[in-house]
């Protein structure tokens, strides 16, 4: 499968950041602007971000608060809803095995900042994750972030059972070792050829006893609200899924009415008769969410032509135009924003 031209997360992964900057006597907010994000685009834990900003973030953070432990900090604030319906799966799942697998499987769905990969050998399960941005040529917070929210997890849903054999990490040691001694409370190795976990095999097969029917009915729940619409109308129930869908390149009428449940057809009728249609709530939330990027981040106009799904930046420009009669480049030079990338 072919890497896509922009990697994603959802700002999900970066609960409690602005608490834990706090903690440390930082700001917040400046650290956010500096790294061409905007408070507001963390304000959701369902926004998309492109990962490499989430990147530059974390190790920025790390930099001014001369914190280099930065990302197992923020890691442990982190829980299974952080990662939202992929999370909910995960306790689903009936065996610890299956549900790291399942993790390995369908992480991309809520980050494609990394990946997780298992191997096992006769009497071990290596979980290893892969980042796939940095920031500077550094992983470490990511990587740090990513091993510390994963072992967090690996615990909730297995209720403490799980005992890590060792951890590895590619990067250097910090300068003090006490807190992933706390947090991982097993054999540390630095400067390893990978940055993972590892556990003994026989857990895999250890069953999950966290209370599943609960889990289940939540998610039900979740399916059943988007089905009923939640007390809201069709058309924004459409717009809460495209601005969910544009990022992955797979927002059209087709998904979207296969999400709600509803008949393409019917769809379409129940939408003509608000004189609406499809195409004018999707121009009207890529102009909405084209306008935000261009004038509260520094993404390039080819990452925010990829963040709104189109394929081409040529495409996005032409219509950007189409609809406010100027370019992208002309509405920044407009308002006079000084574009920092192309």
């Amino acid at each position: 499968m072919a890497k896509p031209s922009l990697l994603l997360a959802k700002s999900a992964g970066l609960l409690g950041f602005s608490e834990l900057v706090k903690e440390l006597h930082g700001n917040p907010k400046q650290l956010i602007e500096q790294s061409g994000l905007t408070p507001e685009l963390l304000a959701s834990p369902d926004n998309f971000l492109p990962a490499e900003r989430i990147a530059e973030l974390l190790e920025r953070a790390a930099q001014v608060l001369d914190r280099e432990t930065f990302g197992i900090e923020l890691g442990v604030k982190q829980n299974p809803s952080t990662l939202g319906l992929v999370g909910l799966t995960l306790q689903q799942c009936n065996t610890i095995g299956e549900a790291m697998y399942e993790l390995q499987n369908v992480l991309h769905i809520q980050s494609q900042a990394g990946k997780v990969v298992i191997e096992t050998s006769q009497d071990y399960v290596y979980a290893n994750f892969q980042a796939l941005v940095s920031y500077a040529n550094s992983e470490r917070q990511i990587t740090d972030l990513a091993l510390s929210v994963g072992y967090q997890i690996l615990k909730s849903v297995s209720q403490g059972k799980v005992q890590l054999r060792a951890a590895h990490f590619k990067h250097a040691a910090p300068k003090s070792m006490s807190l992933h001694q706390q947090i991982f409370q097993c054999p540390l190795v630095f400067n390893s050829e990978v940055s993972g976990v590892v556990i003994d095999k026989s857990v895999m097969d250890q069953p999950l006893t966290l209370e599943r029917n609960f889990f289940k009915d939540v998610i039900n729940g979740y399916v059943s609200d988007i089905n009923k619409g939640m007390g809201i109308t069709v058309d924004e129930q459409i717009r809460i899924l495209i601005r969910q869908l544009l990022p992955t390149g797979r927002c059209n009428l087709k998904t979207v009415s296969l999400t709600l449940g509803i008949d393409e057809r019917t769809l379409q009728r129940r939408l003509k008769d608000q004189d609406r249609s499809f195409q004018d709530i999707l121009n009207q939330e890529r102009l909405s969410l084209a306008l935000s990027y261009l004038a509260g981040t520094n993404m390039s106009l080819t990452q925010i032509s990829s963040m709104l799904g189109y394929a081409e930046l040529a495409v996005f420009s032409r219509n950007f135009k189409k609809w406010r009669g100027q370019s992208p480049t002309e509405y920044l030079k407009e308002k006079g924003v000084r574009w920092k990338y192309r």
